[in-house]
């Protein structure tokens, strides 16, 4: 009896779109069998029942869906035939449907699919058109295709034909079986459940419905446990077909309707493989052998919960698979039951999965890639420090942990991925040096790395770069090559030099090595914080939160990961909302570092990976910074301290997405010590100053003036009964400074150390940087012991001070 009602609405797929799909598909698709075994049944303690889709047309449950999705097309619509990218039996069965109404069927498959599926797509007319072993590829070339032809996309699984069409298992299991009381599904992009759940709880609500996932790929499992889809960098299983992972249309039906998630190992998965050829003589692929591996499992077993599981069916998904069998027959010719059926042995079998075990490479970078960056550059970069603080957690409601990468060497995280992307160049690339073309810090960085190397770097700089990064990238033995202040003039020029020199481009962000190299600040900060279950990252043009994102999610794949982006610079946020990278015609912001656009290579792990975007004003992006100064004392640029403001923003804030987001990690990306050349509150008034410490030892005793006059308020106390003996006895001699000297020392702190102090902090510095130390025979050291300790003993008491010189 049929239970369906209003709320079956809201998916993507109902009971009667199933119904209607069965209807559309019967006369083509192979009502499949349902099998059982005594000897199963034992080994399990359960009634197993074994919907056989191993047997479906092209071998697995995918041909019903596709044959749905391509029967549904209007006339107009299927002339111009379909087209899809895929590596497993959505390739074969769209071929095998596609063949069936006559329709072309252009079949986007990457280099490294196993031989037996691609074959099955050639047998069934399918026209194949290769693609590198990426995600990316294959989406783009898939594209190109349909731009091209005007033929239809039939996505794998996120389709409600799709959907609809594999929902017909569900009505004939239950109609051949309809005592079961649980269905164990396998679990990938969520296609195959969402219909046999969709269709199983309308027939009999009280019937569970179970996912089995491999521990290798457990996307679905953590994504439900999450509440929200959650997308793993890498997968590593042997059920190659259980990589994919949840769309939009079928998440929401996992996330409500189906019961439970299993997850098994991989070496049970292979044991619930041979069982099936040694009990049912199925043939089974890892993918539709790991229901029978769940429920053998001692996750169900064992577990209280399932002890009413009494009457389980099990999908047996799909059976396409390369096998080399060695059968030695026994009594061939000698029957064995009155049919005269002859009985062979299995007495060895090898599986050959062509590409089971290779992870496909969906990115320009991994957790593997990055790791290698580390090992490579951890010589050479700065393990930059996490800072807290009490007053920011209590203004964010939440625990806040700064990475601090403007304290890396050149000022920004940027030397990590241009340190790992030149110590990558092998011996032959390298003598002829590096290019690049970049008015930030990329462009420091890379000269900085290549002077480490020793080989030359050539840096492209726009004529209306900041002062402060040109003389940085002169500081670090970059060859600067002036351009016009337009990306195509960079470009023009940098090509003209490669062609001059054969140097290697290093891109600032669209390149595997820099992306690799970003990657290091997350191995770094989850080491140094564990408990961080949310990053907030810059963007840009990608480099940083690709790395951040792919690393991040390696190591912890719950782990939110969002971007910061100012609102007149949005590109990254357009882009995903479009579903495709969107530049902009013109960006304005104060965030100049943040005005790149993303790049083949770090859209897809934006699009994939990145869970979120939130756009901030400049207005707060400069209250982010001032209070950094203010609080951290740290010295950071408009783009470094966008993190911040994001979590400030009421847009965060007020999401209740975030509520659970407790322990917020915060990259502060760089610095960019420019402009700190105005005066401080009008420096021009020099007397006495407030020396009097200077008198009282010269007179012996404690000299008090009657006024003083110091811009370092912080020094003009005087020496009392208790400090004055200290003072005469043990302090060697008292240098007197200028005003302007301090305040030149603190720039100094600003522009090198990245610090922010007031400028009582900065005498110290400003004592050795005077003429009276420096010429003074007294303080002269040996070169080999020319180190001085000095203290920076405190943070900007008003920080307007400082503000207008940023």
């Amino acid at each position: 009896m049929d239970t369906t009602n209003q709320t079956e609405k809201k998916y993507a797929a109902d009971i009667t779109s199933i119904r209607e799909a069965k209807a559309r598909v019967a006369s083509f698709i192979h009502e499949t069998p349902v099998l059982s075994s005594t000897s199963l049944n034992h080994i399990s303690g359960r009634k197993l029942h074994f919907k056989c889709e191993c047997f479906q047309k092209g071998g697995a449950f995918k041909f019903r869906g596709a044959c749905n999705a391509i029967l549904s097309l209007s006339d107009d619509q299927a002339a111009k035939g379909v087209v899809t990218h895929s590596s497993g039996n959505h390739a074969a069965a769209l071929a095998l449907a596609a063949s069936l109404r006559k329709i072309p069927a252009y079949i986007v498959i990457p280099e490294n699919a196993p031989k037996c599926k691609v074959e099955n797509v050639i047998r069934y007319g399918g026209r194949v058109i290769w693609s590198k072993a990426t995600v990316q590829s294959r989406e783009e070339i898939a594209a190109k295709v349909l731009q091209e032809t005007g033929a239809v996309l039939v996505h794998p699984y996120n389709d409600a034909r799709i959907i609809s069409g594999q929902g017909t298992i569900s009505l004939e299991l239950l109609e051949k079986v309809p005592e079961i009381d649980t269905i164990v599904v396998p679990i990938s992009g969520g296609g195959l459940i969402s219909g046999i759940t969709l269709a199983a709880k309308s027939i009999n609500p009280a019937i569970r419905v179970l996912a089995a996932e491999p521990r290798g790929a457990d996307d679905a499992a953590r994504s439900k446990a999450a509440g929200r889809i959650i997308k793993l960098p890498e997968t590593n299983t042997v059920a190659d077909g259980l990589r994919a992972f949840l769309g939009e249309l079928t998440w929401p039906v996992v996330r409500d309707l189906v019961d439970d998630i299993i997850l098994v190992e991989d070496e049970k998965i292979i044991e619930a493989m041979k069982l099936c050829y040694e009990i049912l003589k199925v043939a089974v692929e890892p993918s539709g052998a790991v229901g029978l591996a769940a429920v053998l499992s001692d996750s169900f077993t064992s577990n209280s919960a399932y002890k009413d599981c009494n009457n389980i069916g099990i999908i047996l998904s799909g059976g396409n698979i390369d096998l080399e069998i060695h059968l030695l027959p026994t009594g061939l010719g000698r029957s064995t039951t009155g049919a005269g059926i002859q009985i062979l042995d299995i007495y060895r079998f090898n599986l050959k999965m062509e590409a089971s075990n290779q992870k496909e490479k969906k990115y320009a970078a991994d957790i593997s890639s990055i790791r290698e960056a580390k090992d490579r550059i951890s010589s050479f970069i700065h393990k930059t420090p996490v800072l807290s603080s009490t007053s920011l957690n209590h203004i964010a409601g939440r625990n806040l942990h700064f990475k601090c990468e403007c304290f890396q060497k050149g000022g920004a995280f940027k030397f990590r991925g241009a340190c790992n992307a030149i110590f990558a160049l092998n011996d032959d690339d390298a003598p002829k040096g590096v290019i690049t073309h970049s008015s930030g810090n990329h462009a420091a960085a890379v000269s900085l790395a290549a002077s480490l190397r020793k080989i030359p770097a050539y840096t492209v700089i726009p004529k209306n770069t900041p002062r402060c990064k040109v003389e940085n990238v002169r500081r670090y033995g970059g060859q600067i090559v002036w351009s016009e202040a337009t990306l195509q003039s960079r470009e023009e020029v940098a090509a003209k030099v490669l062609q001059e020199t054969g140097a290697v481009f290093v891109n600032s962000s669209n390149d595997a090595h820099i992306i690799s190299g970003q990657g290091t600040v997350s191995l770094e900060f989850l080491e140094q914080v564990p408990e961080i279950d949310t990053i907030v990252v810059p963007i840009s043009g990608g480099g940083l939160v690709s790395g951040v994102a792919l690393a991040a999610k390696s190591i912890n794949p719950a782990i939110r990961v969002l971007a910061a982006e100012p609102k007149g610079a949005d590109d990254a946020a357009r882009s995903k909302a479009a579903g495709r990278i969107v530049k902009l015609a013109d960006t304005n912001t104060v965030a100049e570092g943040l005005r790149a656009f993303l790049g083949e290579l770090t859209w897809p792990i934006v699009r994939d990976l990145v869970d979120d975007i939130i756009v901030l004003e400049d207005e707060k992006i400069i209250q982010a910074m001032k209070l950094c100064y203010e609080i951290l004392k740290i010295a950071v640029e408009p783009s470094g301290a966008i993190g911040l403001a994001a979590v400030l923003s009421d847009n965060f804030r007020n999401n209740p997405a975030y509520k659970d987001c407790k322990n917020i990690g915060i990259i502060l990306s760089g610095v960019a010590a420019k402009a700190i050349n105005t005066a401080i509150r009008g420096v021009t008034n020099e007397s006495r100053g407030a020396d009097e410490a200077t008198h009282s030892k010269t007179a012996g005793r404690i000299v008090e003036w009657a006024a003083t006059n110091k811009d370092a308020d912080g020094l003009r106390a005087v020496l009392e009964e208790l400090t004055w003996p200290v003072v005469r006895d043990l302090v060697d001699d008292i240098i007197v400074g200028e005003d302007e000297v301090i305040f030149q020392a603190m720039k100094l702190c600003h522009k090198i150390l990245k610090v922010a102090i007031e400028p009582s902090g900065a005498a110290g510095l400003a004592r050795v940087q005077y003429g009276s130390f420096r010429n003074s025979p007294a303080f002269k050291i040996e070169p080999m012991t020319n180190h001085r300790s000095i203290i920076l003993f405190g943070g900007i008491a008003e920080p307007s001070m400082l503000w207008s010189c940023i």
